[in-house]
């Protein structure tokens, strides 16, 4: 998907399947340390529009 993403240029979709994975890999990586997720989830920090 990133590498098609990539591929067409299409900006927008392609920062939102990253957030995403960022986020899912956050969620397993605190799980996995025994922790509650962040105060501050990975999708919302440093944003630019």
């Amino acid at each position: 998907l990133v590498v098609d993403l990539l591929a067409t240029g299409d900006r927008r979709r392609l920062t939102r399947a990253l957030e995403v994975g960022l986020a899912r890999i956050e969620q397993v990586v605190w799980a996995s340390a025994g922790l509650s997720e962040p105060a501050i989830p990975a999708t919302t920090r440093h944003r630019e529009r």
